[in-house]
């Protein structure tokens, strides 16, 4: 099994490459693993 991890930064068609690939089901379901709700913590603020 091979996989393919596409970083993207905020505001650069991050939603609209995923709805691309989801669409083709080439490269199964796209998601946004880095949110705070799929990590099960929250990360520690640098304003404090």
């Amino acid at each position: 099994m091979k996989g393919v991890a596409i970083l993207t930064e905020a505001r650069s068609g991050s939603e609209w490459l995923g709805s691309l690939t989801n669409s083709t089901g080439l490269f199964g379901n796209s998601a946004e693993w880095l949110d705070t709700t799929n990590l099960g913590c929250k990360p520690k603020s640098f304003d404090d």
